[in-house]
């Protein structure tokens, strides 16, 4: 009898509960119910030897799958079941990779390219024995409960299936999809037509989407904010060729993200990028630890409480202070006196903002209604200025030129502290986005000498310490350093690709202003506490993402700009009428941004069409009109990952 006839799947209690078990999604972009699908479909494309452990395997993934959703009502409860299918073959996956294929010191990238391959391949062979067993054994008649049946499926996995059946099934899934990626296999869905009348059709729609993006930005009238606005461009191109099932040409490098999947493999694993890659699965069960211990501690240590001081974690805390040390920050000289974690660095900044507000308050006499004043220098991300008001300043911003490398002019910043006296407060951002340009120790050790004269309390926005040259990074730091009257702001957004943590610090080396009289105080309005496990990620990513890890990033960044300079010299190279003005400065050193100049008549807009890249127009970053002439654009490179090999001809 064919094996598809002998299994006979029924509409159990324990398949609808498994059902009712699945997780759900968690945008509209559905990403667990796609690669769910997906998932199932790989698996169902895979095909063990002839004979290949009939103990064990003794129908096909495929024909138990395709059984079984025959009983199943509807889509809806199919892409359910594909979700409890997945969901629970991966947690078991993890649990059992845990302690698998870690980093062994001073191996070659190409045997850490071949680890993270076999680690992959295991923990796919992981997930079908799971879906495998978990199909048998889900639509029996009388089958017990489906917990019962996943702990059966795990403690039976764990006992009875031994290296070579686990390495069958890897070498089965490896030759299925060998040379056929995720992105190849997407490619294959496209039309043939797509390099002719499609490709054109393409084109003419990005230019149409371009122009008329155009006019509105000009006009004003859209409520979004200017980088959100462009990156609309290309969401509109996307589903123009998702519907079209043509190739996206267009890179968005608009948003100032990072992703894993944007790096080479061995870099995102050094970071912990990947949560399935051997230091994934150790930083989530690190994080976990945490959390367990200290509720196994008592009552008193239980982190799923409301924090005493609303600070945040002390050991968390110390993890910034010792990045600044590396850099020569927080010496014998100027210590950190004082220390809150922030949701992120724009939330630290503000929280810094607000003590610093109340604590200038206590000396400087205002009258009714008058708000002390900051001094912020633009070009600059505008959630900076934006937190600024949010703490209760007028804030004044200087538009920098060209001429002073957007750094801010010292003449003037003296003048507006001399004439205002109800200003204390120089906001900078010493690693700048969007320009990317490091702060000589010169340039500082000048500003440092104003702020001193007025006795001004400077706030750095530290976010991109670490990136671009290390050594003009520690010049830098040595020169603020010698300044006790400032707030340092870090994030772990750019230093460990980590936007989406939402962690930063704010320290302060400020002797005057007291930690316990002073910022707990303010932090207690503010809030009751920090997300407990935003913070164990956190302190598990500082503890298992070291110096020569973040080195790799730094180092991944800097090869992005390079790259992007390399591609867009080849694209003025194949082209009359060049798109970028090459005999102005271009901004590259740090960060990860490139801040490039275009020629006269030459706008974002124009470029997206003619070079097929999505950036932010430099009026995202100003307050007012530019006044040098000069245009600049700024591309972000944390998300599409530029090849070497596309730009070297």
């Amino acid at each position: 009898m064919p094996p598809a006839e002998a299994f006979k799947p029924v509409r159990t209690r324990a398949l609808l509960k498994a059902i009712k078990s699945a997780p759900n999604d968690i945008s509209e972009k559905r990403e667990i119910t796609n690669i769910s699908n997906e998932t199932i479909q790989r698996m169902c494309e895979v095909k063990l030897p002839n004979g290949f452990r009939k103990d064990i395997f003794p129908l096909s993934l495929k024909e138990m799958y395709e059984t079984t959703t025959s009983v199943l009502k509807g889509k809806k409860e199919k892409e359910a079941f594909n979700r409890y299918l997945v969901s629970t073959a991966t947690i078991f996956a993890s649990s059992m990779m845990l302690f698998d294929s870690q980093e062994i010191r001073g191996e070659t990238r190409k045997q850490t390219l071949e680890r993270l391959k076999k680690q992959t391949e295991k923990f796919s062979a992981y997930q079908f024995l799971s879906a495998h067993y978990l199909l048998q054994s889900l639509t029996k008649e009388g089958s017990k409960e489906y917990v019962i049946i996943e702990n059966e499926m795990a403690k039976t996995i764990r006992e009875d299936i031994k290296e070579y059946t686990l390495n069958g099934v890897s070498e089965s899934i490896e030759k299925t999809f060998v040379n056929r990626s995720s992105t190849g296999r997407a490619l294959k869905m496209l039309t043939t037509e797509s390099m002719g009348s499609a490709e054109k059709k393409r084109n003419n729609f990005i230019k149409k989407t371009a122009d008329e993006a155009r006019e509105e930005f000009n006009r004003g009238t859209s409520k979004k904010p200017p980088i959100r606005f462009v990156m609309g461009i290309f969401d509109t191109v996307a589903e123009y060729c998702r519907r079209k099932k043509v190739e996206n040409p267009l890179l968005n490098l608009t948003l100032g993200d990072v992703t894993g999947l944007g790096m080479p493999e061995e870099v995102a694993e050094a970071l912990a990028l990947n949560p399935i890659g051997p230091k994934g699965l150790m930083l989530a069960a690190r994080a976990r630890m945490y959390i367990q211990l200290a509720y196994i501690s008592g009552k008193s240590g239980d982190k799923q409480r409301y924090e005493g001081d609303s600070l945040g974690w002390l050991g968390l805390r110390e993890k910034f202070i010792q990045y600044g040390k590396e850099f020569g920050l927080y010496s014998k000289e100027n210590p950190a006196v004082g220390s809150i974690i922030g949701e992120g660095g724009a939330d630290a900044l503000y929280k810094a903002l607000r003590v610093v507000n109340v604590h200038l308050q206590k000396t400087i006499k205002l009258e009714e209604g008058q708000k002390l004043k900051a001094y912020f220098a633009n070009p600059a991300f505008r959630m900076v200025s934006a937190k600024v008001r949010d703490a209760g300043f007028d804030l004044f911003e200087e538009q920098t030129t060209l001429n002073d490398n957007y750094r801010p002019n010292l003449e003037k910043v003296d003048e507006y502290f001399r004439t205002h006296q109800d200003c204390k407060v120089f906001v900078y951002v010493p690693i700048n986005n969007p320009s990317s340009d490091i702060t000589t120790k010169e340039y500082m050790d000048k500003l440092l000498i104003t702020l001193k004269k007025h006795d001004a309390i400077l706030i750095n926005d530290m976010a991109y310490l670490g990136t671009g040259d290390l050594e003009k990074n520690k010049e830098l730091a040595q020169s603020i350093n010698s300044y006790e009257n400032r707030v340092d702001i870090y994030s772990m957004s750019k230093i460990f690709g980590r936007t989406g943590l939402r962690c930063g610090c704010a320290i302060s080396t400020i002797k005057g202003l007291s930690e316990k009289d002073d910022i707990v105080p303010i932090a207690q309005q503010i809030q009751l506490g920090n997300a407990y496990p935003m913070q164990a990620e956190a302190l598990a990513i500082w503890e298992l993402v070291g110096q020569k890890d973040r080195k790799l990033l730094n180092e991944h960044y800097k090869r992005q700009q390079k790259n992007l300079i390399k591609r867009l010299k080849r694209v003025d190279g194949e082209r009359k009428d060049p798109l970028f003005a090459w005999d102005k400065p271009f901004f590259f050193d740090a960060a990860l941004y490139a801040f490039v100049p275009l020629t006269e008549g030459t706008d974002a807009f124009k470029i997206i069409p003619e070079a097929f890249l999505v950036g932010t127009p430099d009026s995202a970053f100003f307050q007012s009109v530019i006044i040098d002439g000069v245009r600049y654009l700024r591309f972000a490179l944390g998300v599409e990952e530029i090849p070497e090999e596309e730009i070297t001809a």
